[in-house]
């Protein structure tokens, strides 16, 4: 059994999706109410998706995601997000 630790600053975390071959998994993580979308790779390490996508390029326009779920493949990712208009949803395509 290996731990899965939350975003630093957060107190809790919750998978929803785990890829085929378990190398990633999708979750929130947050504190109180407030969660991320977060994944964990094969090493254990978690990621903001929202780091990582901003860093890739992706404007998320002042949007927090918030909620993660993914395909078995690990290559199409969804959730829900906060934004300044209330709730959204997403979704993600990966190379």
């Amino acid at each position: 059994m290996q731990p899965l630790p939350a975003l630093a600053g957060d107190t809790w975390s919750q998978v929803s999706s785990v890829s085929e071959d378990g190398d990633i998994i999708v979750a929130a993580s947050g504190h109180g109410s407030s969660s991320n979308a977060v994944f964990w790779d094969a090493q254990g390490a978690v990621h903001s998706l929202a780091e990582v996508l901003t860093d890739a390029g992706i404007d998320f326009a002042g949007s927090q995601l918030t909620r993660i779920d993914g395909a078995p493949n690990a290559r199409v990712l969804w959730g829900t997000a906060q934004g300044a208009d209330g709730p959204q949803v997403w979704v993600v395509r990966l190379p």
